[in-house]
């Protein structure tokens, strides 16, 4: 529970620096980026994230966590996930969400 609040309290001492991240040079835009997963990776080696950030100021940008499609990780992001703190320009998702347009595409493939 120790590395979930750490990084939790990182996030939110940092969560402005991250939702702004794409109005940075590409430069700051790898450091912010590098920092945030080097803190995500201090929880868990084998997790991943998404950003999606918002177009405007006022909408919420989304935090999407990720085992990476390794099982052996699925309770470690929805312990994470579930542990978020309450920020009203964010929100947390666990695991990235296949689109339609994925599915669509993996039906029209040949079978081997």
């Amino acid at each position: 529970m120790k590395k979930i609040n750490t990084f939790w309290n990182w996030f939110q001492d940092n969560n402005q620096t991250i939702k702004n991240c794409s109005n940075e040079t590409p430069e700051n835009q790898k450091k912010i980026l590098f920092w945030l997963d080097k803190n995500l990776k201090y929880y868990g080696k084998e997790i991943g994230f998404m950003l999606v950030l918002p177009k405007k100021p006022s909408e919420k940008a989304e935090f999407i966590i990720t085992a990476i499609g390794n099982p052996d990780n699925f309770r470690k992001v929805i312990d994470l996930v579930d542990s978020a703190p309450k920020l009203r320009t964010w929100k947390f998702s666990a695991f990235i969400k296949p689109s339609e347009e994925i599915e669509e595409l993996m039906n029209n493939l040949e079978e081997p």
